[in-house]
């Protein structure tokens, strides 16, 4: 249903909003930077769900960069997620843009 994806996307604009502001000064908090790395995700699959690849692939890769600066980063004990996890949620997104990628070249 559109209206519900319109609605969707404006819940998840919000919190992204809501969230990139607390990043600011404290862009080494590795749960901070999940939270809006998870939020960028809810948003492209939105789009992709709706069909709106493009957009969904624009997200999807804002949010592979920040995985890789987390996963790059050393991860304190402050974390949620241990380093193994991290990884693997960075695979996954990898896994979402190397998806659309192709369903952009077909």
């Amino acid at each position: 249903d559109l209206a519900l994806h319109s609605q969707s996307l404006s819940c998840f604009r919000e919190a992204l909003l809501i969230r990139l502001a607390h990043v600011s000064g404290r862009a080494d908090d590795v749960d901070i930077l999940n939270d809006v790395c998870e939020t960028l995700d809810c948003i492209a699959n939105v789009y992709r769900i709706g069909g709106e690849h493009r957009k969904a692939l624009q997200f999807f890769e804002q949010c592979l960069k920040r995985r890789v600066r987390i996963v790059a980063s050393s991860v304190g004990p402050r974390a949620s997620l241990s380093g193994e996890d991290q990884v693997s949620t960075l695979l996954r997104t990898y896994e979402d843009v190397i998806a659309l990628t192709k369903l952009q070249v077909e």
